[in-house]
């Protein structure tokens, strides 16, 4: 039988502590996201052979929470210009050498837009996957900064998760979904930053049509709802 994380409150309420310390934002608000981030930590001790194995949950707990706590905060206190900015440079870094343009030579201003293409694609599979993993409505979207920087860790890691692959290797998510976008990718494709592509791989849940698209893109661009803290 699977040990579960008895320390799930203690959990809660160090990152409720830090949450109301940290951001600006209302009680609620902390509430609602130290308790999506506890769940979620506590899933992963749950299913992850490696952590039940250890001996040790209750501090691989603490350490998961500590991490997307840090995450969450750094985003936050980028606000959300700076933030989307800096979630995109991240990823686009991930997948630069994977995604090619089928023209040649492929310029490097051709591979830059269709990175963002690709991206912009991926975030909303991202939002998606948040909201099933996290048992939120399909209508949620980030309201607040906090909620924002939420968001945006959660595409971070949504990103870098190790998928198993045969002969006991494993790859990125991200890499994965970036090499199934550029095999789809037919001659002289012309991309257009306004409209979705269609560059999800065929496993798929996500739709990545043009309501969705602009639903990411008004989250990632909207101004930022909260002040910063000044400290």
């Amino acid at each position: 039988m699977r040990e579960v994380c008895h320390g799930v409150e203690a959990i809660f309420q160090l990152l409720f502590k830090e949450l109301r310390q940290s951001t600006n934002s209302s009680e609620q608000n902390c509430q609602d996201i130290a308790a999506r981030l506890a769940n979620e930590v506590n899933r992963i001790c749950h299913e992850s052979n490696r952590i039940q194995t250890s001996g040790d949950v209750e501090s691989w707990a603490k350490t998961l929470a500590n991490h997307r706590l840090k995450q969450v905060l750094s985003y936050y206190q980028l606000g959300s210009h700076r933030g989307r900015v800096e979630l995109q440079s991240t990823l686009s870094a991930i997948v630069y050498r994977y995604i090619t343009p089928s023209q040649t030579p492929a310029s490097y201003q051709a591979r830059v837009t269709l990175i963002e293409d690709f991206l912009q694609g991926f975030y909303v599979e991202a939002l998606n996957a948040f909201r099933r993993e996290t048992l939120m409505p399909e209508t949620y979207r980030p309201r607040t900064l906090l909620e924002l920087a939420e968001y945006m860790a959660f595409t971070e890691r949504y990103a870098k998760r190790r998928i198993p692959l045969p002969g006991r290797r494993s790859q990125q998510l991200l890499i994965l979904r970036a090499q199934t976008f550029s095999q789809q990718q037919p001659p002289e494709t012309s991309v257009d930053m306004d409209t979705a592509a269609e560059g999800g791989a065929p496993e798929s849940d996500s739709t990545w049509d043009d309501a969705a698209i602009q639903q990411v893109r008004e989250v990632m661009v909207a101004s930022e709802p909260e002040p910063l803290e000044s400290n």
